[in-house]
């Protein structure tokens, strides 16, 4: 529950046990809000009604009694060990079975979203930075290859930072992606800055410039 509260998330507990149980549990945990003495119905109705007030609602369970409600959310998160039923119904299984498990997943894909849009950002910033150079003849051809290599190179670097995510380091992957971008940056730059200028073509002596006037012979 801490975890999830420091990932700005706001936790409620729908069960089927009664309102003092209930109160006595969401108490212990810290848990934010609950909703107790729910049917399976009533807790797919409970993740409606906050779904229709404009929330993005993430459900996990592990019953047969969750199994609507890990329909009805926008993602349904299935313990593993649970039953066949809840595995169905949601979009993704913790295998291990363990609870803090929910916090991992939204952690992981809150970095992997962030890479998604870093990659995409980059990809265009090296063309809108080198199509334009390239067109003036400011940009040598080789120059504009290899930075166009290493823009998928930067590219693939930064997704396989996801391999070494840690939950008990989330900050980890984000630096070492942010230091890449730094070595992107720098890159871009030098490899503009030292481009040469593509070589004029030189003037034919026997193709004097400008208008040739015949004159007729008497």
């Amino acid at each position: 529950m801490e975890r999830l509260r420091e990932l700005g998330l706001e936790t409620v507990m729908l069960t089927g046990d009664h309102q003092a149980t209930a109160a006595t549990v969401a108490d212990e945990l810290g848990i934010d809000g609950f909703a107790a003495e729910l049917s399976p119905d009533g807790k797919a109705a409970e993740v409606r009604r906050r779904q229709q007030a404009g929330q993005v609602v993430a459900m996990a369970g592990d019953g047969v009694n969750d199994a609507p409600a890990l329909a009805q959310a926008d993602v349904g998160v299935a313990l593993g060990g649970g039953t066949d039923v809840a595995v169905e119904a949601s979009d993704l299984t913790l295998v291990g079975g363990d609870p803090g498990g929910v916090a991992d997943a939204v952690a992981l894909s809150r970095e992997t979203y962030a890479t998604i849009k870093q990659n995409l950002f980059w990809a265009f910033a090296y063309n809108v930075a080198a199509i334009p150079l390239a067109a003036l003849g400011r940009l040598h051809p080789m120059v504009a290859a290899a930075a166009m290599s290493l823009s998928s190179v930067f590219v693939v670097s930064c997704s396989l930072q996801l391999r070494t995510f840690s939950p008990a380091r989330p900050m980890a992957t984000r630096a070492r992606r942010l230091a890449l971008a730094g070595v992107a940056v720098v890159a871009l730059v030098a490899a503009l800055a030292l481009s040469p200028r593509l070589p004029q073509p030189a003037a034919d002596p026997s193709h004097p410039a400008g208008p040739t006037v015949h004159q007729e012979q008497p």
